[in-house]
């Protein structure tokens, strides 16, 4: 992948640019810790292990979903703020896929702490929650 990623002492770093490129989904980290199982609105009927499965048999595309935004952040993590869309690429093995880069950082990336480090990590992947069930995890492999 190649990096159009701006040195943080650029002065454009606080402004919401965005420059298309792209990246390995291994790459990238998740900002929440749980996610809904189906997408947001309009797509709300559509469920995540649906969209997972679409993709490994090959009747949806990658490009058919709408780009990931990812921040990097000071120590060179790139988080992104479409951690669903994350979650089904990064399951479905995929390796590469089209994402926006922002410069300003968005609210999702975790504080620094326990819970941050622990995002941070490659293996890391955020708990699935059933929208009828808040409370209880799916279990999704």
């Amino acid at each position: 992948m190649s990096c159009c990623i701006p040195s943080p002492f650029s002065p454009f770093m606080n402004l919401e640019i965005r420059t298309c490129d792209y990246a390995d989904p291994s790459d990238l980290r998740f900002t929440k810790s749980s996610i809904p199982s189906n997408f947001s609105k309009p797509y709300q009927d559509f469920s995540l292990v649906e969209a997972l499965d679409e993709i490994q048999r090959g009747s949806m595309e990658p490009s058919d979903v709408p780009t990931i935004s990812v921040y990097q952040d000071e120590k060179g993590i790139q988080w992104s703020k479409d951690n669903r869309r994350l979650w089904v690429f990064r399951k479905a093995g995929l390796t590469r896929i089209e994402v926006k880069y922002t410069f300003k950082r968005f609210s999702k990336v975790p504080p620094p702490g326990t819970q941050r480090h622990k995002m941070a990590k490659p293996d890391f992947f955020p708990a699935v929650k059933s929208d009828a069930e808040n409370s209880e995890t799916c279990k999704i492999q």
